[in-house]
C-alpha cells in the first residue's frame, strides 16, 4: 500500500493523507484539519486524487502543495526505531504515539530526518527524549 501527504505550502497544517490500494485505486483519505469548513473540502473535490497518478497533479503544482510520501508502516516500533533517541519512558512515549492520528504519526515520522538534520547543523543541541517529541509535537516546528 502506498500513502502520500499533501500538504498546503502557505499553511502546512493543512494537510490530506491519502491511502492507495495495490491496484493504484484510493483505500483512504484523511484530512488533518480539526474544523475544515464545507467550501474547503468541497474545494479538494475538484482535485480529488482518486488514482495514485492522480497525484502527479499535486506534484507539478510545488508553488502551491508540499507532497510527501509515507511509509506505510506508521506502527510505534517504526517511530521508536526511526527516531533513534531511545531514552526516557518508552511506555509514555507509546501512549502518546497511540492518541496521534494516522496523518499526525505520518507527519512525526516523515519529520524525524528534518529534525536531525537540523540538529546536525547546529551542535551543541541535544536531541529531545521520544516523549519530549511527541508531547511537544516538534514535526510542527517546520
Amino acid at each position: 500500500m502506498k500513502a502520500f501527504i499533501v500538504k498546503l505550502k502557505k499553511n502546512p497544517e493543512v494537510s490530506v493523507l491519502f491511502r492507495y490500494f495495490p491496484s493504484g485505486f484510493i483505500k483512504s483519505y484523511h484530512f488533518n484539519v480539526p474544523d475544515l469548513p464545507y467550501s474547503s473540502a468541497a474545494s479538494w473535490q475538484e482535485m480529488f486524487p482518486f488514482h495514485i497518478t492522480d497525484i502527479d497533479w499535486f506534484k507539478k503544482r510545488p508553488d502551491i502543495f508540499i507532497v510527501q510520501p509515507v511509509t506505510a508502516d506508521l506502527s510505534f516500533e517504526k517511530f521508536w526505531n526511526t527516531y533513534g533517541n531511545k531514552v526516557g519512558n518508552k511506555k509514555r512515549s507509546k501512549r502518546l504515539w497511540e492518541q496521534l492520528n494516522p496523518t499526525e504519526r505520518a507527519r512525526a515520522l516523515a519529520y524525524i530526518k528534518v529534525y536531525d538534520n537540523y540538529l546536525w547543523q547546529n551542535k551543541g543541541i541535544a536531541k529531545a527524549y521520544p516523549e519530549t517529541y511527541l508531547s511537544q509535537r516538534r514535526w510542527e516546528n517546520e
